[in-house]
């Protein structure tokens, strides 16, 4: 049942296909044109997200090891400078 089906609709589509063709193609060639544009911008945001992340700031780990209740902790140089701001103004007061 399925064949006589598949053969059928094979049959309507390349039918379908026949009017136009130049029409048909240089509409093909149009959107295969844009497709290609809209994934070169894409690649390139990609890019730039991807390098984004690689030029994050890098962190410093504190020697001794900083202790919470759920581990150890790892923070980031403007954390640690925040930190030692706070840590001033306690000492001030």
């Amino acid at each position: 049942m399925r064949l006589p089906f598949n053969l059928l609709l094979s049959v309507a589509v390349l039918a379908g296909c026949q009017g136009n063709t130049q029409e048909s193609a240089q509409n093909l060639q149009n959107q295969v044109d844009s497709l290609e544009t809209a994934n070169e911008e894409l690649t390139q945001q990609v890019r730039t997200l991807r390098d984004s992340l690689r030029v994050q700031e890098e962190g410093t780990v504190l020697s001794p090891p900083v202790y919470f209740p759920s581990g150890s902790a790892w923070i980031p140089d403007r954390g640690r400078r925040q930190l030692g701001e706070h840590a001033a103004t306690i000492k001030e007061k």
